[in-house]
C-alpha cells in the first residue's frame, strides 16, 4: 500500500511520458565526465552520499497509484551505486557509456547511478553517470554534475534554498482551441502518409554512440553566422542533422515530408520561473513537419525551421505537447505503426561548468540520451562548453551501421564548417 504522506509531488506529463517509455525500454541520460587528477572510489563515494544528501529526488523512488506517478520518499533509500573500472585504453569509457544508455534506470530508486572509469595512478579517467530522465532536463544537469564535482574536488557547497513549494509548469491559456489543433494535427497525418520520409520500425531498440567536436574557432563563426542571418543555433544544428539523414540514409527521396523533433525549455515562462535548484524535467517535445529535399542548403531548412518553431510557441503548441506527451507516448507504444520523427535535438546551449574543481580538472563531457525503436533515426544531445559546440549522438544498430552514423557525422560536420566560415 502506497504512503502517499511521503509523496515529494506528482510527476509531470513529460515525466510520466519519460517514466512510461523507461518501464518498456531504457530511457536515460548518461553523462561522460572526462577528468584528469582522479581521486580514488572512497573519495567519490563519500561525495556522491553528500550529493544525495542535498536532492530529495535522489532518495525518492517513482511510484503509480489510482491518481497518477508520484516522487516517493524511499524508505531506507539505498545509496547511488558507482560501480569501478580500471581504465586501461583510452576508449574504453565509449563501450561502458554505450552499456549504460541501453540499461534502464530502476524507478524504484536511486533514480542515478555511476560507473568510475580510473587509471590506476588517479591521471586520468572518466565518471559515467546515468540518470533517469524524469529528474533531468538542462538545469538539473548542469546542478548535478557541477555539485558532483565540487564534492569531488573537496570543494564547500552553498546551502541549497528552501523548497517552499511544488513547482509544476502552468498550462497557459491556449491561443487556439483544441479542434482546431487536433484538425492540423489529422491535416498532418494524412500527408505524412502520403508523402512522409522515414524509415521503417526496427527490430528492437539497441543503441550505438557516436560524438562531434568543433573547435572553439569554428565554433565562434557558427555562432557569429547564424547571429547575422538571425538563425538560431537551435534551429542550425537540427537542420543539418536532418539533411545528413536524408542524404545518407534516403539517398533515393528527391522530396517529400519529414518530422523534426526540438525540444523547449518550460523553466522560464509567463506563470512562474521554476528554479534551477529544483530537479524536474520541465520541457516539451516539438515536432515540426516540413517539406524537405536533399538540394535544400543548411541556411534555407534552418529558417523553415525558426518559423516552424515560432509557429509553435505562438499556436501554444509547445505547452500543448507537454500536456499530451504522457498520451502520445502511450500510444506510440500500444499501436507501434509509426515513429514519433526522423531526426531529432536537445540543445541546451551554454553548459556552464569549471575547467577545475579542486585539483581535478574537467576536460570534456559527452552526453547520450537513449533512443528507441518508435523514435527517431538520429538523434543528438548538443551543447557548447569550454567554448566549444559539441553534440552527442545515438542512433538504432538494428538499422544502422556504424559506417553509416559516421558518414552522417561527417556530412554534419561538412555543413557546420562551410557555414561558419562561409563569406
Amino acid at each position: 500500500m502506497k504512503d502517499s504522506s511521503t509523496y515529494i509531488r506528482a510527476l509531470q506529463p513529460i515525466e510520466e511520458a519519460f517514466t512510461l517509455s523507461n518501464d518498456k525500454t531504457a530511457l536515460c541520460v548518461v553523462c561522460v565526465l572526462h577528468l584528469s587528477h582522479m581521486p580514488d572510489v572512497n573519495h567519490w563515494r563519500q561525495a556522491l552520499h553528500k550529493l544525495q544528501d542535498r536532492h530529495l529526488l535522489l532518495q525518492a523512488e517513482i511510484v503509480k497509484d489510482a491518481k497518477g506517478y508520484f516522487f516517493q520518499l524511499a524508505k531506507n533509500a539505498p545509496k547511488i551505486s558507482l560501480r569501478e573500472c580500471l581504465r586501461t585504453e583510452p576508449n574504453q569509457w565509449k563501450s561502458e557509456a554505450e552499456k549504460e544508455v541501453n540499461t534502464p534506470v530502476d524507478r524504484k530508486g536511486p533514480l542515478m547511478r555511476c560507473v568510475l572509469l580510473r587509471e590506476e595512478d588517479g591521471s586520468k579517467g572518466e565518471m559515467i553517470v546515468s540518470f533517469h530522465h524524469a529528474i533531468m532536463d538542462s538545469a538539473s544537469a548542469r546542478l548535478l554534475l557541477h555539485e558532483m564535482l565540487s564534492l569531488s574536488g573537496g570543494l564547500e557547497l552553498p546551502v541549497l534554498p528552501a523548497i517552499s513549494e511544488v513547482h509544476t509548469v502552468q498550462q497557459p491559456a491556449f491561443a487556439e482551441s483544441m479542434f482546431r489543433f487536433a484538425a492540423r494535427q489529422i491535416k498532418q497525418e494524412f500527408q505524412f502518409r502520403r508523402k512522409g520520409i522515414g524509415a521503417g520500425i526496427p527490430k528492437d531498440s539497441e543503441n550505438g554512440l557516436v560524438g562531434l567536436r568543433l573547435n572553439a574557432a569554428d565554433s565562434r563563426g557558427l555562432k557569429v553566422k547564424a547571429g547575422r542571418a538571425g538563425i538560431g543555433l537551435n534551429s542550425l544544428l537540427l537542420a543539418a542533422i536532418s539533411l545528413a539523414v536524408l542524404r545518407v540514409q534516403h539517398p533515393e527521396k528527391n522530396n517529400g515530408v519529414s518530422r523534426l523533433i526540438s525540444f523547449a525549455n518550460l523553466r522560464k515562462q509567463e506563470q512562474g520561473i521554476v528554479p534551477e535548484s529544483v530537479l524536474g524535467c520541465y520541457i516539451s517535445m516539438v515536432r515540426h513537419q516540413l517539406e524537405l529535399h536533399p538540394e535544400m542548403s543548411l541556411q534555407e531548412l534552418a529558417a523553415v525551421l525558426k518559423k516552424a518553431m515560432y509557429r509553435s510557441g505562438r499556436r501554444g503548441e509547445v505547452h500543448r505537447m507537454s500536456k499530451l506527451s504522457k498520451m502520445l507516448v502511450s500510444l506510440v507504444f500500444k499501436l507501434k505503426n509509426q515513429r514519433l520523427g526522423m531526426a531529432a535535438i536537445s540543445f541546451m546551449g551554454v553548459l556552464n561548468l569549471d575547467r577545475k574543481y579542486g585539483e581535478v580538472s574537467l576536460k570534456d563531457v559527452s552526453t547520450f540520451i537513449t533512443n528507441n525503436r518508435f523514435g527517431p533515426e538520429f538523434s543528438a544531445f548538443g551543447k557548447i562548453l569550454f567554448g566549444s559546440i559539441g553534440l552527442d549522438f545515438t542512433y538504432l544498430k538494428s538499422e544502422t551501421t556504424a559506417p553509416e552514423a559516421h558518414a552522417m557525422v561527417l556530412e554534419v560536420e561538412q555543413m557546420l564548417r562551410e557555414f561558419a566560415n562561409s563569406q
